[in-house]
């Protein structure tokens, strides 16, 4: 995750509007912001904006992407900010770390979430098996919206100056994600959803983040925010039977590898091609940037499956040949169609049991509201 200019978030950070609300979980403090209206035409604050910009940098990790898309601009995107404290040496700091998500309606330029109509089911598009299962071939953009772009602003000490000799021994890891999750879908239900006659909440997303960031475990018990597996609303045996459409935006899939594919499978198999001499050494030093092998590369202790191989989609949407190499790039994908499945999963869940699963989550960690 890229570095947070903190010169420039405390300046922003002085320009705050006041929050949508408040809320308090013993010592943690959320208050959760909308830089952007649902179909609105302006930004709503330009210092929340400035910080979603920061939050979006995080996205670095996959490659290079645009900051913004054409569907910001009828979303209803929001910011959560938590405050707690980091015990150091006895010491209680305060600390923050911001989180943001965006809620994309069907209706709009440009239509649809540009979810759905990712994967496909033996064949067929899932966003036209939406429209015959669920609603018996009528139009459905008004009653599906999509969960998206989830970024943040790692921990920083709010007093940097004044603490700065602790500011290594601060965790960059996000302790409060599942928190951040259920507050702001509690959003998307109480100012917009509720009212509008929405049916499912769609979202891609790994089911092993599912289980890490967004769950709190109380008691044995897991609580966060509900993610039902498409296949399950759909009446499919399998979700395996869903599949990533890795052709669609001239090969958008193989572009960002580390966050569409499932990387140890990726892994292995370019280690296994490299063994073979079907691919080299040198290919991956001149495509990764790197200056070692690709052995080396995964097993050094410091190898992220994000940053380590933010760059590996350069590799992976070659045409032609691929330089000192045995294979072109079709012929790459190919090998990686066939042995590496896909990394997140498609999810379609009812509006009453997202709904239901945030209040599960706000009374089971004595989450209060206070404004």
């Amino acid at each position: 995750m890229s570095e947070i200019n903190l010169a420039d978030l405390r300046k922003q950070l002085r320009r705050l509007p006041k929050p949508l609300s408040q809320w308090q979980c013993g010592d943690v403090d959320i208050k959760i912001y909308r830089p952007r209206n649902l179909l609105g035409h302006d930004w709503y604050n330009e210092a929340l904006f400035n910080i979603l910009l920061h939050a979006r940098n995080s996205y670095d990790v996959y490659g290079d992407r645009p900051l913004l898309d054409d569907h910001d601009y009828k979303s209803a995107i929001y910011l959560a900010r938590v405050r707690y404290p980091f015990i150091v040496d006895g010491r209680e700091l305060p600390c923050e770390e911001w989180l943001s998500f965006r809620l994309v309606p069907g209706i709009g330029e440009p239509l649809g979430s540009n979810e759905l109509n990712k994967f496909f089911y033996r064949g067929r598009r899932v966003d036209e098996l939406v429209r015959e299962r669920l609603f018996d071939g009528q139009d459905y953009l008004s009653f599906v919206v999509a969960s998206s772009r989830m970024c943040g602003i790692h921990p920083y000490l709010v007093y940097a100056k004044k603490h700065q000799r602790f500011s290594d021994r601060l965790s960059k890891a996000h302790k409060y994600t599942a928190f951040c999750y259920a507050l702001v879908s509690h959003h998307f239900w109480e100012d917009y959803l509720r009212d509008n006659g929405c049916r499912f909440v769609t979202g891609i997303i790994l089911n092993r983040f599912v289980d890490k960031a967004l769950t709190v475990k109380i008691d044995g018990q897991g609580f966060g925010t509900a993610f039902t597996p498409a296949a399950e609303v759909l009446g499919i045996d399998s979700q395996e039977e869903i599949y990533l459409d890795r052709e669609d935006a001239g090969n958008y899939v193989y572009q960002f590898p580390a966050y569409w594919l499932n990387v140890r499978q990726l892994v292995s198999v370019l280690q296994r091609l490299i063994d073979r001499k079907l691919i080299s050494n040198e290919s991956l030093r001149e495509y990764l940037g790197i200056n070692c092998s690709f052995r080396e590369l995964i097993d050094s202790p410091d190898f992220t499956a994000l940053g380590s191989l933010k760059d590996m989609g350069k590799l992976l949407t070659v045409s032609g040949d691929i330089g000192h190499s045995r294979i072109t790039g079709e012929q790459l994908r190919l090998i990686l169609d066939f042995a590496v499945s896909d990394g997140p999963e498609l999810k379609i869940t009812p509006l009453a049991t997202l709904k239901d699963s945030v209040a599960e989550f706000i009374e089971a960690t004595h989450t209060v509201r206070i404004s």
